[in-house]
């Protein structure tokens, strides 16, 4: 099977480099997109490693989309009814760029009830559309008169970890912010320091690298540390020996955490994270 890593334009390179490790079989690249290919497995595998990807997708299908007609008979001539039944939800996401369609909402109604009214031919029921929360998430792209309709392995945006509650003013993309840790060849065995750390991200990013902690995985209620050398964390409201200790595995640990950002300036700083 064919499957599309989408990353920011730049970090190819980097997502190429990532799936040659996980061991997955790289076909080709284009600005923002890494095409690679495996089984059905494979794909998940690379939705819950895979740091710098945006999304993991399996393409269903191109065809020519010149106008209304073309696009809505060329959704419908998709295997819909392989990934999808009437007691599914689903949902469209369509981007345009330089087409004859002018606006991306458009698109997406068109293949919505192109996806509806074949199943409901084949089936006798169509499924609901949930823009929240769909079992399946389909992605469309029409660029000139091409269109190109996907599915999201990941069933959403990977830059979204599940370790943040909050955004915050400007923040750095979790994808991004692990292509640039790639780029700068941080692998973990040396102690990472963010100076100017504002939501910390880049710092979380160098941690779940240094843990070897799949990106996939954290759905964090609160941090846990396996051991003293591996990861330290100072939180602003955590600023005493005993408020640390909940969190790491000694006593020793919590007081060096304690001395060391009393050694800095942390005035202004959101988190300071650094491990040995």
């Amino acid at each position: 099977m064919r499957f599309l890593a989408t990353v920011s334009k730049g970090l190819e390179e980097a997502a190429e480099q990532e799936l040659a490790e996980l061991g997955l079989t790289v076909m080709e690249s284009s600005p923002g997109i890494v095409a690679f290919k495996g089984r059905r497995e494979d794909g998940w595998f690379a939705c819950l490693w895979l740091r710098t990807a945006r999304r993991v997708l399996q393409p269903l299908g191109e065809f020519s989309a010149p106008n209304a007609e073309a696009l809505y008979e060329g959704a419908r001539a998709l295997p819909w009814n392989e990934v999808l039944t009437p007691n599914h939800t689903f949902a469209v996401e369509a981007s345009v760029r330089d087409s004859a369609f002018n606006h991306s909402g458009f698109v997406g109604l068109k293949i919505k009830d192109a996806v509806a009214d074949v199943l409901r031919e084949r089936f006798g029921g169509r499924p609901d559309v949930d823009r929240t929360d769909p079992d399946v998430r389909v992605i469309a792209h029409v660029s000139g008169n091409l269109c190109a309709v996907s599915l999201d392995l990941s069933g959403g945006p990977l830059h979204k970890r599940g370790y943040r509650n909050r955004s915050v003013a400007a923040p750095l993309n979790e994808t991004l912010a692990a292509g640039i840790l790639r780029l700068m060849g941080f692998d973990g065995s040396l102690p990472f320091a963010d100076p100017f750390c504002g939501s910390g991200t880049l710092c979380i990013e160098a941690a779940l690298l240094a843990t070897r902690t799949a990106p996939g995985t954290t759905i964090w209620n609160g941090l846990v540390v396996p051991n003293d050398n591996v990861l330290l964390v100072l939180c602003g409201h955590l600023d005493t020996e005993d408020e640390i200790a909940k969190y790491v595995p000694s006593r020793n640990v919590a007081r060096m955490v304690v001395n060391f950002a009393g050694a800095i300036d942390a005035k202004g700083l959101v988190d300071v994270i650094w491990f040995n």
